[in-house]
């Protein structure tokens, strides 16, 4: 008995160890795989701005701005936590929006500045979306992002995999959040007035804090964008780079998280409509009293988001700063070219093999774009990863030192995960379990960033 459970026991090992071998590879730690990489991503870069950019939008200012409701019906699973496992939300009286902010120059092309109370945009969606949008506007003149709430709708992702995490894809769910955000751009497309605009830099260093290396500094920056229209009515967008994820995990509620509260604090005292994108996500953490802040229930998440907003009201109303009724609009949409995905297997240094790794995720190879959109000196950047607040707080000090706001904002139309710092990448934890291209993505990111930052300063 003893010399069966022996060989059986080594006949397992062998087995796992081939099952390993053929369905992991190892973790690609060359940076030079990004090398020619990056060469044709820059290229992509320069072929989209040649045409991107012939659309000189100079001039006096208008704008526009719409919200319309996305709540997906009672008991719909949420997604953002793996761990809730596909478990139905408690019904939820607190609505969750699309909310579109338009921008013009004269009779030039609009852009539209889209968000929504969602995790991310999965691929699909925002493909599906721009192609209904495509009589409006081209796809570079929608700006994506989102509030990246834990606790918006799931069972919008078509993969199986994620399905387990976050529900089995759901027609109805997905049609809501597009026909809400449909409307909610032509809605400000149609709410066009001549308007200005003026940008805010606020440091809140006390509300988010790095959540895998408590010293080591993120983006604290709320970077708001006030808009204003000659009729007087007021509107607002933050970024910032706390997650949401002041709920907890258990009971599973619907909500809006802190963005949400946030957003009704500040229209309470004024504005008629306020907006959120998330930034520089990955790492930071909401905090209060110096720590983590979570607790079950949506009150911690409505007082994070109503203290936020005084912390914002306080330094509009002392700002000196005037509003601009001039802008000059500038957008570039471009492929981003990836290395093939692998899930991540840390114990043994390996990563799942693209091809399997694809068939659970989407079935297909990551598709990935790099967005700019710059509005005099503002420069919002789109990715649709989760990007790191470390990386988001060295690159926003080296654009000030160049007379720009750089946003980083993640989640703009597709979501590949975590960009970690090379630093960060071989540590425990989820996040660098996440980054599924390699420890040098994060650089690769920086690089190509900056290029866009000098392509848009026509400098290439």
């Amino acid at each position: 008995m003893f010399k069966f459970f022996k060989y059986f026991s080594l006949a397992s090992l062998l087995t796992i160890s081939v099952a390993l071998l053929v369905a992991t590879e190892p973790i690609n730690r060359d940076p030079s795989v990004f090398i020619e990489l990056e060469k044709q991503s820059r290229l992509l870069i320069d072929k989209a701005a040649i045409k991107q950019l012939q659309e000189l939008s100079k001039g006096e200012l208008s704008t526009g701005w719409s919200r319309e409701d996305i709540t997906p019906p009672g008991g719909t699973p949420t997604l953002g936590y793996g761990e809730r496992k596909a478990q139905a939300a408690d019904k939820s009286d607190e609505p969750l929006f699309a909310t579109a902010f338009a921008l013009q120059t004269k009779d030039h092309l609009p852009v539209v500045l889209l968000t929504a109370d969602i995790c991310f945009w999965p691929n699909e969606l925002s493909k599906r979306l721009a192609s209904r949008l495509a009589d409006a506007l081209p796809r570079e003149r929608i700006f994506l992002g989102a509030t990246h709430t834990h606790d918006g709708p799931g069972a919008i992702i078509d993969a199986p995999l994620l399905e387990a995490f976050f529900g089995t894809y759901s027609q109805e769910v997905a049609e809501r959040i597009l026909n809400g955000a449909e409307k909610a751009v032509r809605t400000s497309l149609a709410d066009l007035e001549k308007g200005q605009i003026r940008i805010h830099e606020i440091s809140i260093p006390e509300l988010v804090i790095n959540r895998t290396h408590s010293n080591k500094a993120v983006n604290e920056i709320a970077v708001v964008i006030e808009l204003k229209k000659d009729t007087g009515q007021k509107a607002l967008i933050t970024t910032y780079s706390a997650h949401a994820t002041l709920i907890a995990p258990h009971p599973v509620v619907s909500s809006s998280n802190y963005p949400g509260a946030l957003n009704a604090a500040l229209e309470a005292q004024g504005w008629e409509l306020a907006g959120f994108f998330a930034a520089e996500t990955a790492q930071a953490g909401p905090a209060m009293d110096g720590k983590i802040a979570q607790a079950p229930g949506t009150q911690l998440a409505r007082e994070y988001g109503n203290l936020l907003a005084q912390k914002i009201m306080s330094d509009i109303l002392e700002s000196p700063k005037t509003f601009q009724t001039f802008a000059d609009i500038k957008t570039i949409r471009s492929s981003l070219l990836l290395p093939k995905w692998g899930f991540r297997l840390p114990v043994f240094d390996r990563s799942m093999s693209a091809s399997l790794t694809s068939a659970l995720l989407s079935g297909q190879e990551p598709d990935a774009h790099i967005h700019s959109l710059a509005i005099n000196e503002l420069v919002l950047i789109g990715h649709g990863f989760e990007l790191s607040a470390e990386h988001g707080y060295r690159a926003r000090k080296s654009a000030r030192q160049n007379g720009k706001v750089l946003v980083a904002t993640s989640f703009n139309g597709e979501h590949h995960f975590y960009v970690v710092p090379e630093s960060s990448y071989d540590d425990p934890g989820y996040e660098p379990t996440m980054a599924f291209f390699g420890p040098h993505l994060a650089a690769y990111i920086d690089r190509l960033n900056s290029y866009m930052l000098d392509k848009l300063a026509d400098k290439h």
